[in-house]
C-alpha cells in the first residue's frame, strides 16, 4: 500500500508519468515471469466444480499472495481514468501491461483467493 501511494503521489507531483509506468510495467512482467501471486502456478482441477485436497487445504499466506495484486490492479485502474485522454505513451504501457496479463489465461491462477482481484 505505501510503494502504491508513493507511485501516485510521484505520478502527481511530478513529469515523470511515463517513465515510472514503464518501471511498474518491468515489475509486473517480473511477476509474470517468475509466477508470483495472480500468476501463481497451482494444477488445474479436472474440473471447474472439483475439489481436491490442494483446493481445501489454503494458507493463509496463500490468502494472501494476491493482496498485493489487487493493489496494483486497483492502481493501474485509476491510472487508466487518468490518463486515457491526456497521456498516449503511458497508456500505451498500461496497454502493454494488461495484454501481457492476459495473452496466457492458464498461467493466471486459479486459488479461490485470486478471484478477488481477477474480477475486481
Amino acid at each position: 500500500r505505501i510503494g502504491v501511494a508513493v507511485w501516485e503521489w510521484l505520478l502527481g507531483a511530478t513529469n515523470l508519468g511515463a517513465r515510472l509506468m514503464a518501471g511498474i510495467s518491468w515489475a509486473w512482467d517480473w511477476t509474470i515471469e517468475s509466477r508470483l501471486g495472480l500468476f501463481s502456478p497451482v494444477p488445474r482441477p479436472p474440473s471447474p466444480i472439483a475439489i481436491t485436497a490442494q483446493t481445501v487445504s489454503k494458507t493463509k499466506a496463500d490468502e494472501l499472495s494476491h493482496e498485493p495484486h489487487r493493489l496494483w490492479i486497483k492502481f493501474i485502474e485509476d491510472r487508466l481514468s487518468s490518463v486515457r485522454h491526456s497521456d498516449k505513451a503511458q497508456l500505451d504501457i498500461i496497454q502493454t501491461m494488461l495484454h501481457r496479463a492476459v495473452s496466457n489465461p492458464h498461467a493466471l491462477s486459479v486459488q479461490p483467493s485470486s478471484l478477488g482481484a481477477r474480477f475486481h
